[in-house]
């Protein structure tokens, strides 16, 4: 039954490609595009702002820097960066030492740095000090990791080697069965 759909579709595709080609047998070409839909200019300005209302920062960076917008929409993509770099700061200030911290930083630390990249400004002290606890959070993170003992599991030995079936225990079972014992000698 699915080979002859597949047969019958194949054939209504084939009829209709063969009554839309022109005399040649050929596809009928494309009709042209109008130049002034080729030519349409892209509104980064506009594009810039529903970033924003998005909080897609990057976005909103990248939509600056393509074409000139007007001041109005620089101002306000700076200020919404600004707004968003403090706010990151405030969840800096609450977060707890850690891995809450550290990703807490760095997100105030690209805030700041991507204000910074926008406004053409030198990156406020408030921006260095989210920098400055991002690299301590990671410095800290990287020394308690090397500090957790790592547990060494031996190799054990095998004191029956399960060819046709499942380690199950200090036996072989059945794969197909449900093993209801612990970890044994069994491999």
């Amino acid at each position: 039954m699915g080979c002859r759909a597949g047969m019958v579709l194949f054939a209504l595709v084939a009829a209709i490609g063969c009554e839309a080609s022109d005399e040649t047998g050929g596809i009928p070409p494309r009709p042209a595009s109008t130049p002034a839909a080729a030519a349409t200019p892209v509104d980064h300005a506009g594009l810039a702002l529903r970033c924003v209302d998005a909080a897609d920062w990057e976005c909103a960076a990248h939509e600056l820097q393509q074409a000139s917008v007007p001041e109005a929409t620089r101002a306000r993509v700076v200020a919404a960066l600004e707004a968003e770099a403090k706010r990151r700061e405030k969840v800096l200030k609450l977060a707890r030492p850690g891995r809450d911290r550290l990703v807490a930083a760095q997100d105030a630390a690209a805030a700041w740095a991507l204000w910074s990249d926008v406004s053409g400004k030198p990156l406020p002290a408030s921006g260095r000090r989210a920098g400055k606890t991002a690299a301590k959070e990671e410095k800290a993170a990287a020394h308690r990791e090397a500090a957790e003992p790592k547990t060494f599991v031996p190799e054990r030995e095998c004191c029956k080697h399960c060819t046709t079936g499942c380690a199950c225990g200090d036996s072989c079972i059945s794969c197909a069965k449900r093993c209801d014992k612990g970890p044994g000698c069994a491999c």
